[in-house]
């Protein structure tokens, strides 16, 4: 389980893991959920090289700017 906000009213939970076979690199994950309609959608992006923070930072951004302009699964209209 992973550190868990909310933006615009959809709850995203941060689950950034290592990369196995290459030290020093995460894979950036989310999970993004509204609460509403209860549809899930992932964020992941390709494995970045840095601190687990960073990489939470990386996928936290993604998450918020596919709310921000509508561009998700979850069944938002740009700016809802």
């Amino acid at each position: 389980m992973g550190y868990k906000t909310t933006y615009k009213g959809i709850e995203i939970e941060i689950t950034t893991y290592p990369h196995p076979d290459m030290p020093g690199y995460w894979f950036p994950h989310a999970q993004m959920r509204n609460p509403r309609t209860g549809i899930e959608e992932p964020v992941a992006l390709r494995p970045q090289r840095g601190s687990k923070q960073e990489a939470d930072a990386l996928v936290l951004e993604e998450a918020a700017e596919r709310i921000r302009f509508g561009n998700n699964g979850l069944g938002l209209l740009p700016g809802e």
